[in-house]
């Protein structure tokens, strides 16, 4: 496979911190997340070709670039990251855990977790047992790094020359890498002149601390495309209440890629990216190598020409899910999810190209 081009999202200029609204599915606007799903942020990325090139009437060149069986690229979800240290999504695997004690000390505790450092990401994708491998049990418990990597991670939440290990976990346990909080707003009504109340979802990303973006591309000539939307997309916001500076960030492309995971006679493969198979990859989610897990996804079109609607509702496998690989890795499809009737003169898209990683034969791990 080919390595895998790695993009940090740190503050805007003038920023010390990288601030979001990702909506998240609900009435309102009051929740927000702490990631960009891949069909979202491609959504963004389309809407800002659009405004690049033009493009009222039809689909700008850009989209259509992924339309056929050969897309130029394939990109993961928009991770948290803590400095340097891209967190993975949980596998919808067994985080081996052998000792009896270990896993009655965590309990609960397992259900908490959504990240892991990528050492442990590629333990648990080895079906290899964590146990032995000293743990930072960091948000809350929702993201643990292996104490190796630790060394990589922003002074704050290194181990200090006078600091026991014992103080240093209690200390980084306290500490949040991202801030979920519901900020208050007035609103006037234009008709009645009375104050309407409501609350906006806002994630802020501790300093040091961001969002980071895997890429495969696949036709290495695309890449200057996609990072000058990519770029672009960072100065007009992504996600939410941008006209509020929501959004903005700057792009950052890491000096050297990620080595894709050779994991030798693979027969899974493990997702990094929302998935919608197409109709030829069925097969894979009922064959019993398969774990995963479904989100349903609706919200709101952006069209620069068009009044706000709410797209068709979809499903998607989550990131994180393991399908079988037989031949080729599943690849996944772009859907049209435009409002029906529809009210548009172009289709409105939705990606479900699948960013995949090659997993060992249960039976070969170590």
């Amino acid at each position: 496979m080919p390595s895998l081009s790695f993009y940090k999202f740190e503050p805007a200029p003038g920023q010390q911190h990288l601030v979001l609204h990702i909506g998240k599915r609900g009435i309102g606007i009051e929740e927000t997340a702490e990631y960009v799903p891949s069909d979202s942020l491609f959504a963004a990325l389309v809407a800002q070709a659009a405004l690049l090139e033009g493009a009222t009437t039809a689909l700008p060149d850009f989209a259509q670039a992924f339309l056929g069986d050969d897309p130029p690229l394939l990109h993961s979800s928009v991770f948290p990251r803590i400095g340097e240290l891209l967190l993975m999504p949980r596998p919808a695997l067994e985080v081996r855990m052998d000792a009896t004690d270990q896993r009655e000390a965590i309990g609960k505790g397992f259900k908490k977790l959504r990240y892991l450092s990528p050492k442990l990401f590629t333990m648990v994708c080895e079906s290899q047992d964590v146990g032995d491998v000293p743990l930072l049990k960091l948000q809350y418990g929702t993201v643990w790094v292996s104490q190796a990597e630790a060394t990589e991670l922003p002074a704050l939440w290194r181990q200090g020359p006078n600091e026991s290990p014992l103080a240093w976990q209690q200390r980084v346990a306290q500490l949040n890498l991202w801030d979920i909080e519901q900020i208050p707003h007035v609103a006037v009504d234009r008709t009645s002149n009375q104050s309407v109340y409501y609350e906006v979802g806002r994630t802020t990303f501790a300093p040091g601390c961001g969002l980071g973006l895997l890429v495969e591309f696949r036709d290495e000539t695309f890449r200057p495309r996609f990072e000058h939307v990519l770029s672009l997309l960072g100065e007009a916001g992504l996600g939410g209440k941008r006209s509020s500076g929501y959004g903005a960030f700057s792009l950052i492309q890491a000096a050297q890629p990620l080595a894709s995971p050779q994991f030798g006679d693979a027969d899974r493969v493990l997702t990094l990216s929302r998935y919608i198979p197409r109709r030829d990859e069925i097969g894979l989610l009922q064959d019993e190598r398969a774990a995963y897990n479904i989100v349903a996804v609706e919200g709101w079109l952006l069209s620069p020409t068009l009044p706000p609607q709410r797209h068709q509702r979809i499903n998607c496998l989550t990131e994180g899910s393991v399908l079988a690989l037989d031949g080729a890795a599943p690849l996944g499809r772009i859907v049209d999810v435009s409002p029906a009737p529809a009210q548009q003169a172009h289709p409105i898209l939705r990606s479900g190209l699948a960013l995949t990683i090659p997993i060992r034969r249960k039976s070969d791990a170590t």
